[in-house]
């Protein structure tokens, strides 16, 4: 249960720990959203946050054999441009 309470000149809510640990809010930037159901508290997801941790796991995992075969084409023999249509 939380309640508002006075801090200063505005009002605050307090949060159990537990909560911010189950929503993983610590030391995050918080975003809030009016909805009709009441207000919606959640983390400010950053532009491009996580892609430097994904792209390294993509490089350590395995490829499947149809990107391997892609990745290491021989492009000197694909220089035929029959094979498109302009």
């Amino acid at each position: 249960m939380a309640y508002l309470v006075s801090i200063g000149n505005s009002k605050g809510v307090r949060l159990p720990k537990q909560l911010i640990e189950q929503a993983q809010l610590e030391d995050k930037e918080l975003e809030f959203k009016i909805l009709p159901e009441g207000i919606l508290i959640h983390p400010i997801k950053k532009v491009r946050e996580g892609w430097a941790e994904q792209f390294t796991l993509m490089a350590t995992q395995a490829q499947s054999t149809e990107d391997k075969e892609w990745l290491n084409a021989d492009l000197s023999t694909h220089n035929n441009d029959d094979d498109w249509t302009w």
